[in-house]
């Protein structure tokens, strides 16, 4: 016996929905974003988004600049109403990747310290040794030039090129203690895993993980520039832009910084030196730093 079916189309599930302040006026230009995968959106002028999903259950990440970032769950199909509360009112939720897939701090079964974009930049936190101090149990130790250091966290730590911290930089591996010299520029968030962490993060993980993620582009052009004196003479210039390519498709990046800084310590001392080109050391300085440093980032996101 032979028999026919028709086939019907389904259309996929929608989440959708509308982002307002507390007065209830829409809200453009928030990025949308559902954690662990590549889907994201941006608000339009009535503050309406809309994303093709699959069944099933998301999280959602709203944010903007001056406004606190909101975490939403919600299954496939819904319809959001979601009231962002001005910066200065209210706390971000914050998202970690303790488990290597992104989470709210608070849901993170891990050990973790976690400094957002706000607090990096108030605080000036320029680079990996500007974290002892702010972070429980972790120390950064120069080894006398800034690309080699040694970092330990809870006490763990080893002399040699493999390093016992991870130090992780948009999910790729600093593999040795020559990577260690990294400049923190258009950050968008730091973790510090305590404890050891190889099931998850691999070789090198056995004090814990150093994670640092910079900010994404976004189909919001932006561009940005600083420019910072102090004392040793300090001078540190950034500038960065990121641009869609292809809207809600293909983004880029670029990010570069400039840092000179005079030492701390001139030797007046007549004398030999390996690393002088004379072979004289007079008048060379300790702590003295020029640091050139620069990021270029594609994100596609095929769905």
């Amino acid at each position: 016996m032979l028999g026919a079916s028709a086939l019907h189309a389904q259309s996929s599930p929608t989440l959708r929905g509308t982002v307002a302040d507390a007065d209830g006026t829409p809200l453009g230009g928030i990025n949308v974003a559902v954690l662990n995968t590549p889907l994201g959106a941006v608000t339009d002028a009535d503050g309406t988004f809309a994303l093709n999903v699959r069944p099933g259950a998301y999280t959602l990440s709203f944010s903007a600049v001056g406004y606190a970032s909101q975490l939403v769950t919600a299954d496939a199909g819904n319809v959001l109403t979601v009231t962002l509360a001005p910066r200065t009112e209210a706390l971000g939720e914050l998202v970690v990747s303790t488990q290597r897939t992104d989470a709210a701090l608070l849901d993170a079964p891990a050990a973790v310290t976690t400094l957002g974009a706000d607090e990096i930049a108030a605080s000036q936190t320029w680079e990996l040794a500007d974290l002892t101090g702010r972070v429980p149990g972790y120390l950064y130790q120069e080894l006398g030039v800034g690309f080699q250091a040694l970092q330990s966290i809870r006490g763990v730590q080893v002399f040699s090129e493999n390093p016992a911290v991870a130090t992780y930089v948009d999910g790729v591996n600093a593999l040795d203690i020559l990577a260690g010299g990294l400049a923190l520029v258009d950050v968008e968030r730091i973790e510090v895993l305590r404890g050891p962490q190889g099931t998850r993060f691999g070789r090198n993980a056995l004090g814990g993980v150093v994670n640092i993620v910079t900010r994404p582009p976004t189909s919001r052009t932006e561009v940005f520039a600083e420019a910072t004196t102090g004392n040793l003479n300090l001078q540190r210039y950034a500038a960065g832009v990121k641009a869609p390519i292809v809207p809600g498709r293909l983004f880029v990046g670029a990010t570069a910084l400039f840092q000179d800084r005079d030492g701390y310590f001139r030797n007046d001392t007549t004398g030999l030196g390996f690393f002088a080109p004379s072979g004289d050391v007079v008048g060379e300085e300790i702590g003295q730093e020029q640091t050139l440093y620069g990021q270029v980032g594609l994100q596609w996101l095929p769905t």
